[in-house]
C-alpha cells in the first residue's frame, strides 16, 4: 500500500511539473500581423468624477485642488510618462448633466433630483481645476451638461451656459490645458425622464462642433463622446447617434465596469478569472463595429472604467487584487483598437488611485507608474497557450529597439514560462525583469523583486541573459524588457 501511495504522489508531482513547464509565449516578428495597434502616448490616463468637486455621490468631501500631497502624487504619475510627460484627466460623470457654470439657473432635471446632484462651478473652482492640471501636466477632458435646457416639449440642448464657459477659457488664456470637450454622460434614450433619440443627441454634438470651431479657431480641442455605458441594450440608440453625428465627433468614448460594489455577489475573486477579464471584448467589439462605419471618427477610448462601479470595493479596489484587472484590461484594450484608457478615479472613495484620507497611493497607482515608465505606443501580437497566464507585448517607452512583455500569472501556483521568438534572438540578448508580487491579494503594499516599494521608489529590475524562459511566482505580474531586439521598436 505504501508503494502504491508513493507512486500516485510521484505521478501527481510529475503532472504538476508538466503543467508548470508547458507554458509558451510566442512572438513571431515575421508575422505580417505582429503589430496590432498604435496607442496614444497618454494611453494610461485618469478620470475624476465631477461629483468630487462638491463631495457628492460616492465622495464624502469636496476635493482640494491646492493640496500639496494631491498635487505631488498626481504630478509624479505624469512625470513617469517618459514619452510625452503628460496624461489626460477626464472630469465628468453622472453629475455633469446637473452642474452649471458661474450662475445658478435653478436647473434640476428629474435625474438630478433623484441623485441629489446640485452645484455651480464658479470661477474660483474652475481656475483651481485649471491650475491643478497645469501643475500636474494633465490635459483636461471636460464633460459638459447635456441636459441643460431640455424638457419633454423642448429637446434641443441649450448651449448658452457652455458658451459662457468657453468664453471664460479663451478670455483667461486657458486653452493650452484643454484636450477635449464631452457632452453628456452615459446617455440613454430615457435618461432625462423623457425619450431622447440618438439622432437628437447627434444634433446636439453637431451644434457643439459648430460652436467650438467658431470660438477656439485653430486650438486642438477634440469633441469626445457620447460616453456610453457598457450596456449593450442601448446599442440601437448609439447606432442611430453614430450614423447621424457626421463629422461632429472626433473620438468615440465608452465606459465599462465589470463589477458593482452594490452587488454583494461580486467579491473581487472574479478579477482573476480569464472569462471575466475577457468579457469586455464583446462590448468593445460591438462599439468598434459601429465606430468603424463613420470614417470621421479618428479614435476610440475607454473613457471611464474601474473594476467596481459606485466608488469601488473596500479591500479589493484598493488592494493588490485589483492590479490584475487594471493591467490586464489596459493591455487587452490596447490590443483591441483602443487609443486610451481612463481609470476611475484619480482621487477619492475606495477606487481612487490617491486615497482621500491620507493621500496614500494605492497599488493600482504603482501599476500606472510601471506602465508610464516602461510601455510605448506600439502593441504587438503576443500569445500564450495557457489562459491562466496572460501575455501582452509592447515597444518600450524609449523606442530603442526593446520589447516589453507583460505577463500575469493568475494561478495560485508558480509557473515556468518559455519564450519562443521567431526569428530566434541573439545569444547575448539581455532581459530586465520587474516582478510584482504582494503578501496577499488583499495587501495594500506591493513588492518589486521581493522588496517593498512605494510611490516614489526607483523601478529597479533584475538583469538576466536568459532570454528563453522565466519562472513566474504565484499570482504575480511581470514586466520583462528584452533589450534592443527589433527594429520595429526603433525611432
Amino acid at each position: 500500500k505504501m508503494t502504491k501511495s508513493v507512486g500516485i504522489v510521484m505521478i501527481i508531482v510529475i503532472f504538476l511539473h508538466f503543467i508548470e513547464s508547458n507554458n509558451n509565449i510566442n512572438i513571431d516578428f515575421n508575422n505580417n500581423d505582429i503589430i496590432l495597434n498604435k496607442i496614444d502616448d497618454k494611453y494610461m490616463s485618469y478620470a475624476l468624477d465631477i461629483a468630487n468637486l462638491f463631495g457628492q455621490g460616492d465622495f464624502t468631501k469636496p476635493i482640494d485642488f491646492s493640496n500639496k500631497f494631491l498635487i505631488d502624487k498626481a504630478y509624479y504619475l505624469t512625470s513617469r510618462n517618459t514619452i510625452s510627460g503628460y496624461n489626460y484627466l477626464r472630469v465628468g460623470g453622472g453629475a455633469q448633466d446637473c452642474y452649471t457654470y458661474f450662475k445658478n439657473f435653478n436647473f434640476t432635471s428629474q435625474y438630478c433630483q433623484e441623485k441629489n446632484y446640485i452645484g455651480v462651478i464658479n470661477e474660483i473652482l474652475w481656475d483651481d481645476l485649471i491650475t491643478f492640471c497645469r501643475k500636474t501636466n494633465l490635459k483636461l477632458i471636460f464633460g459638459l451638461n447635456s441636459a441643460f435646457g431640455r424638457n419633454e416639449t423642448h429637446k434641443d440642448w441649450d448651449s448658452s451656459n457652455a458658451e459662457e464657459l468657453f468664453d471664460y477659457i479663451i478670455g483667461n488664456n486657458q486653452t493650452d490645458v484643454i484636450a477635449g470637450m464631452e457632452l453628456g454622460n452615459e446617455p440613454r434614450s430615457t435618461k432625462f425622464g423623457f425619450n431622447l433619440t440618438g439622432k437628437e443627441l447627434a444634433e446636439s454634438f453637431i451644434k457643439l462642433k459648430k460652436i467650438i470651431d467658431e470660438k477656439f479657431n485653430d486650438s486642438l480641442v477634440s469633441i469626445i463622446g457620447p460616453d456610453v455605458s457598457g450596456d449593450l441594450s442601448e446599442l440601437l440608440f448609439i447606432k442611430e447617434f453614430v450614423n447621424n453625428v457626421n463629422d461632429a465627433l472626433d473620438i468615440f468614448s465608452w465606459h465599462y465596469y465589470p463589477l458593482d460594489s452594490e452587488d454583494s455577489s461580486d467579491t473581487g475573486k472574479e478579477l482573476l478569472e480569464p472569462e471575466e477579464l475577457n468579457e469586455i471584448l464583446s462590448i468593445s467589439n460591438s462599439y468598434m463595429d459601429l465606430v468603424e462605419k463613420n470614417t470621421n471618427i479618428s479614435a476610440s477610448i475607454c473613457g471611464e472604467t474601474s473594476s467596481f462601479a459606485h466608488g469601488g470595493k473596500f479591500n479589493v479596489s484598493n488592494s493588490f487584487n485589483d492590479c490584475f484587472w487594471y493591467i490586464d484590461q489596459a493591455s487587452l484594450l490596447a490590443r483591441n483598437s483602443q487609443s486610451a484608457m481612463l481609470r476611475q478615479d484619480l482621487y477619492g472613495s475606495y477606487y481612487g488611485l490617491i486615497n482621500s484620507t491620507y493621500y496614500n497611493a494605492i497599488p493600482d497607482y504603482l501599476i500606472a507608474e510601471f506602465w508610464n515608465e516602461l510601455i510605448g505606443t506600439t502593441v504587438f501580437n503576443v500569445t500564450s497557450n495557457n489562459d491562466q497566464i496572460r501575455s501582452y507585448g509592447f515597444c518600450s517607452s524609449n523606442n530603442d529597439g526593446s520589447l516589453v512583455i507583460v505577463l500575469l500569472n493568475l494561478q495560485s501556483i508558480s509557473a515556468d514560462v518559455n519564450f519562443s521568438f521567431n526569428p530566434s534572438l541573439p545569444t547575448n540578448t539581455n532581459r530586465e525583469d520587474y516582478i510584482i508580487t504582494a503578501d496577499s491579494l488583499t495587501s495594500k503594499f506591493l513588492k518589486l523583486n521581493n522588496d517593498y516599494i512605494k510611490y516614489n521608489s526607483n523601478l529597479s529590475s533584475i538583469s538576466s541573459n536568459n532570454y528563453e524562459n522565466i519562472k513566474l511566482p504565484e499570482q504575480s505580474i511581470i514586466f520583462s524588457k528584452f533589450n534592443n531586439i527589433t527594429s520595429l521598436c526603433s525611432t
